[in-house]
Parts: C-alpha cells; sequence; structure tokens
C-alpha cells in the first residue's frame, strides 16, 4: 500500500514498486506458492485488510521496526495493531 501519490504519477510509482517487490522473490517461489505482487494506493492499515478480504487471505505477514520515540517511527505498530486488531485471519509480524 502506498498513500498519498497523485494520480498521474501512480501508474509509475505502481510499476516501479512492483519490480522491486518481484526482486524480493526466491526464484523458485512458483515452485511451492503462487506470489503475486499487489500494489494500491489506500491508507496502509485499510488496504491490508481489504485486500485479505478480497483474496480470502489465509495469513497477513507485516514487517515492522522499532526504533526511536518519535510518532513517525511508531506508526508501523499502528498500522500493525490495527491490522492485527482488525484482520479476518491470522496476522503475523516479523521485527527487524
Amino acid at each position: 500500500m502506498i498513500p498519498l501519490v497523485p494520480l498521474q504519477h501512480q501508474e509509475s510509482v505502481a510499476a516501479s514498486a512492483r519490480t522491486r517487490l518481484e526482486e524480493l522473490l526466491p526464484e523458485d517461489a512458483a515452485d511451492w506458492c503462487r506470489p503475486e505482487c499487489i500494489v494500491r494506493f489506500e491508507f496502509p492499515a485499510e488496504g491490508i485488510l481489504s485486500l485479505a478480504r478480497e483474496q480470502n487471505a489465509d495469513l497477513i505477514v507485516m514487517g515492522v521496526h522499532k526504533g526511536t520515540p518519535f510518532a513517525s517511527v511508531h506508526l508501523p505498530w499502528a498500522i500493525a495493531y490495527e491490522v492485527v486488531c482488525d484482520a479476518p485471519c491470522p496476522v503475523l509480524t516479523v521485527r527487524d
């Protein structure tokens, strides 16, 4: 989910983000799962939850990080909290 991208830039930003996501996939991923890189422009928690419902997700995996005590650093924790509270399936959070 990528919020706050001007409409005229969304196509190029989505293509770039999709490419970066695909580069993260292991080469043999298609042998044991069906990877699909989806880029949407929504508020993160709402977008994750709506996509999980649309896809009938079995699991949501989220990366979060802990940092200094500033509001912007705690934002991923707030998003993860909202997703965990409202998810239609189990949520695994991975802290770096």
